[in-house]
């Protein structure tokens, strides 16, 4: 009787083995990167040990002349990021180089699509606001400031400091929807007079 247990018990182990170590095998070939249940950071680190990923990137990103060619690869390398969106498309985070206090950056919506990848460049809004207070908006791809995305509200969050001194400057908040970047709110202090705020202290400029 113990023999047989011992068989049966054998024979079911070879029998489900195999067909977790395909689904295992399957999980791992769906997708470049999964998305799912993973923090920033860990998502951060994934996509730096995955090299297919970074290849096809980098690929797409000389297409498209990113930065106009001001890159400083010794920077931009160790501190862009790649976020997952859905299992198609991601979010490009490149550094293009980084000044004497803040860093230059450009986004871009990377999609892995079976026929061929693409990639697009993305234009933020930004407001500037003149000596007499008018207020300007337009669309920029480059974007000068401290990024902070996140990728669970899919939020992205810029502080921009118009001088080292960090007491002028401007804070913008963005929403992904629909393969762009929706203004949500921004902010500006636009006079450098030597008085600190906390950049939520800012003028509103939008809404």
């Amino acid at each position: 009787m113990f023999n047989f247990q011992k068989s049966f018990l054998i024979l079911v182990l070879l029998l489900i083995l195999p067909s977790c170590s395909n689904k295992e095998g399957l999980k791992k070939d769906s997708s470049l990167l999964n998305y799912s249940d993973q923090s920033d950071k860990e998502l951060i680190e994934a996509q730096k040990s995955n090299p297919k990923l970074l290849q096809e990137v980098n690929k797409a990103l000389k297409k498209v002349n990113a930065c106009d060619g001001q890159i400083d690869v010794s920077v931009s390398e160790q501190n862009s990021s790649i976020y997952p969106i859905n299992k198609k498309q991601y979010l490009v985070e490149f550094l293009c180089f980084l000044g004497a206090y803040q860093g230059n950056y450009e986004y871009y919506l990377y999609e892995n699509l079976a026929s061929k990848p693409n990639i697009k460049p993305l234009s933020l809004p930004v407001f500037e606001v003149d000596q007499a207070g008018q207020v300007t908006r337009s669309d920029s791809r480059s974007i000068g400031g401290i990024p902070d995305y996140n990728s669970v509200q899919q939020t992205l969050t810029v502080v921009t400091k118009y001088r080292g001194l960090g007491d002028c400057g401007s804070l913008a908040k963005y929403k992904w929807q629909q393969k762009e970047f929706k203004i949500l709110e921004y902010r500006v202090k636009a006079s450098c007079d030597g008085k600190y705020l906390e950049p939520e202290q800012y003028s509103r400029v939008y809404p």
